[in-house]
């Protein structure tokens, strides 16, 4: 039976979040390959959505691509995590301004919800869906905007900074699961971000952003 295109999409999909939860779940490491052929045995699906799956990690510049069916994942560097999280400052910082001029009763709505989805992940140590809500509150705020080229530029420049996130913030880097919820300072700058972007505060919204993005620089650096 032949495969409709919203099904191959489905499985690529599905494809990018099962390595996500490697990455997450400290199964794959910096320097490592990801081989296309074994990720395909393993979730017993065809190697296509695999492929497509690894040529997006490969597009946001998060891989790279090698000869032999795969992908590698680079080892970061310092001097790149500088230039990555400047740009992702600079590119977010006028999102949120942006967002906050453009945005829509539903963008609001949708907003809050994933707010409340990622505080009941962090209570719960999920630290897979504690990133997903994380990823789609930068995602929202982008969409808010109403300009599909600052949410694709944007949406690129957080995925590079992700890779830091996962391997050098001590959130994620925890093996063992604690019956204390973490105390993370970045829910409480989202909620304020929310209500700057709510109150159609743009300037507001953007420093706001801003100092979030420090905050998260700073946390995998401590500088």
């Amino acid at each position: 039976m032949k495969m409709s295109l919203r099904e191959k999409e489905e499985l690529a999909d599905f494809s990018y979040r099962f390595i996500i939860s490697m990455i997450v779940n400290n199964e794959i490491r910096p320097g490592e390959a990801i081989l296309e052929t074994e990720l395909a045995e393993r979730l017993n699906i065809s190697r296509t959505p695999v492929r497509q799956a690894l040529e997006r990690f490969v597009a946001e510049g998060l891989f790279e691509k090698k000869k032999k069916r795969g992908c590698l994942i680079p080892v970061p560097t310092p001097e790149d995590a500088d230039k990555v999280f400047q740009a992702r400052e600079i590119i977010e910082r006028e999102m949120a301004r942006q967002a906050a001029l453009n945005r829509t009763t539903s963008d609001i709505d949708a907003l809050r919800k994933i707010l409340d989805t990622e505080a009941e992940m962090l209570s719960s140590y999920n630290k897979e869906g504690y990133w997903m809500a994380n990823e789609q509150f930068h995602f929202g705020i982008m969409k808010a905007t109403q300009n599909p080229y600052l949410e694709r530029y944007g949406h690129h420049i957080f995925r590079k900074s992700s890779i830091y996130i996962f391997f050098f913030d001590t959130f994620y880097r925890r093996t063992k699961k604690s019956n204390t919820p973490p105390n993370l300072k970045s829910p409480t700058q989202h909620s304020q971000i929310l209500e700057a972007i709510e109150k159609k505060h743009h300037n507001q919204s953007g420093r706001l952003m801003e100092e979030h993005i420090q905050y998260s620089l700073h946390v995998l650096t401590g500088v």
